[in-house]
């Protein structure tokens, strides 16, 4: 019976506000352990230790300026893994939770040691101004601490910096909307091309459809409308190697 009550407690902490607010210091390691811890985020980045698993924490700052003011989100990668070409990472967004869970078959595929990741509770909380570290019945020791490895800490905005040179340097320019004068021209330019692409299959009289053969020798990356958002697609084009 203690057992069982030793269990639930640790339940009501869990899903409870049993949560120490921390300042961690820059070489500390703070472990979860029956309670959650709340650090400020303007702390981050975090690395956050399951036993030989690391999982790094970066907030994903705008690319639109004008949206500083507002709580970033925040991406969640195996640095192993992610940094190496296209990777899986976990998005974490203002007013979300995500859980570190088995269940969800899309996590296996983020992390390099999935038996130590799975093995523990870990959730993390979003509150815009702070994020919230939950990991109460697990007993194997999971740690969170601030990216101590400044190479680590900065290569997340360095790569999207160099993304973003290299996106101007191919636009020949700054990257800002067109006058309509040179939207409809670059429109019609692309037409142009896309009735010339090798992908793209064409009827009996060479008229070319709205089918398109994927290539087996690249890595197609899929764009949706993107309702003349530049801000948007600058961020997806920025954003993991898709570039």
């Amino acid at each position: 019976m203690a057992m069982k009550k030793s269990y639930l407690s640790k339940l009501l902490n869990y899903f409870g506000e049993n949560v120490d607010n921390v300042t961690p210091m820059p070489s500390q390691k703070l472990r979860l352990s029956g309670k959650g811890i709340r650090i400020s985020s303007q702390e981050a980045p975090f690395e956050v230790e399951m036993g030989r698993q690391r999982l790094h924490i970066y907030p994903d700052l705008p690319i639109d300026t004008r949206q500083d003011e507002s709580p970033c989100d925040y991406i969640l990668v195996d640095p192993e893994r992610y940094f190496s070409g296209i990777g899986h990472f976990l998005r974490l967004r203002p007013g979300q939770k995500i859980a570190i869970d088995h269940n969800v078959a899309e996590q296996k595929h983020i992390f390099t040691y999935s038996r130590d990741t799975f093995r523990r509770h870990l959730q993390i909380s979003h509150e815009g101004k702070a994020l919230v570290f939950r990991d109460p019945i697990s007993e194997l020791g999971t740690y969170v601490a601030l990216l101590r490895d400044e190479r680590m800490a900065y290569r997340f905005a360095e790569r999207r910096s160099r993304v973003l040179d290299r996106l101007i340097e191919i636009f020949g320019g700054p990257i800002e909307v067109l006058s309509p004068t040179e939207a409809l021209d670059t429109i019609r330019r692309v037409n142009r091309l896309l009735k010339k692409d090798p992908y793209r299959r064409q009827d009996p009289e060479g008229n070319v459809g709205g089918l398109v053969e994927l290539p087996t020798q690249l890595t197609p990356v899929i764009v949706g409308d993107l309702h003349a958002q530049v801000e948007n697609l600058l961020k997806i084009l920025s954003e993991n190697a898709f570039l």
